[in-house]
This record gives structure tokens, sequence and C-alpha cells, in this order.
């Protein structure tokens, strides 16, 4: 995998158990990462409550 993809996936993943730990008040987070043929599949989920965007850029960065 290109390091540029490995670094992104990094620091998606980064930002989503950040995001988690600050705001979901949950008690558990998965983390799963999957090698496709073509493609890096990130998958992170949590037993948090969502909420309201608190006006943070991490939303908008992971999804750029």
């Amino acid at each position: 995998m290109p390091e540029s993809i490995s670094q992104t996936a990094y620091r998606i993943i980064q930002e989503a158990v950040t995001n988690t730990l600050k705001h979901a008040n949950a008690t558990s987070v998965d983390v799963r990462v999957r090698y496709l043929a073509r493609e890096l599949e990130v998958d992170v989920a949590d037993d948090g409550r969502g909420g309201v965007p608190t006006g943070g850029m991490g939303l908008i960065g992971m999804r750029e």
C-alpha cells in the first residue's frame, strides 16, 4: 500500500477515535480495516451517543 494512503487512513482513524473519546461518551470503540483488491476500507463504530457537531473541523477533514 502506498505510504500516503496508509498515513491518511491512520489520521482518519486517529480523528475518529479522538472524537469518540471527546464527544460520544462511549464505553467501547471498534476499529476495522479491510484491504481489498483496489481499495482500503476503514470502519469505526462506538456505543456512544450521537450529538450535534461542535463546530470543529474533524469530520470535514476526514471527508476531504
